[in-house]
This record gives structure tokens, C-alpha cells and sequence, in this order.
């Protein structure tokens, strides 16, 4: 959708981000004010974040997810 993504880093964020999106810790609402506001106004920052989200999206299509569940299931089986 080309939406930036500005998540707090808890639980299994980074991860699923896997270093795309913006992400901050601790639970500073500023510096989250900051980072959002750089997404709107930052033209090349926000464009950064969108190339690298896009990049990131390829990583859960469904030939990479089904590869991946059949190397688990061999792996249990």
C-alpha cells in the first residue's frame, strides 16, 4: 500500500520488520512524533523507507512461504 511504517519495537516487531519500517524503543511518544514527522515532510527518508518495505514484502510471498513451510515440515517429519 505504500504506507511507512512506524512501530514501537516490542514483542516480535523487528523481526517481522526485519529492518524495514521505522521502528523506536523505548516508549518515547517524541521521539515517535519526530520519526513520524520525518515520513511525512523527509521526502528522501520516507522514500528510503518505502524502497526498503517493498523489499521486505518479497520475503512473505507465497513461493518464498511455501518453500519455506516445506523445509519445517521435512525438518519434523
Amino acid at each position: 500500500m505504500d504506507v511507512p511504517v512506524l512501530a514501537y519495537a516490542g514483542g516480535a516487531v523487528p523481526e517481522t520488520l526485519g529492518g524495514a519500517g521505522v521502528s523506536f524503543a523505548p516508549k518515547d511518544l517524541e521521539q515517535a512524533a519526530e520519526l513520524l514527522g520525518g515520513l511525512i515532510y523527509d521526502d528522501p527518508f520516507r522514500r528510503g523507507v518505502l524502497e526498503g518495505q517493498r523489499r521486505r514484502v518479497l520475503d512473505f510471498g507465497r513461493d518464498r512461504l511455501a518453500s519455506r513451510l516445506q523445509a519445517v515440515l521435512e525438518a519434523v517429519a
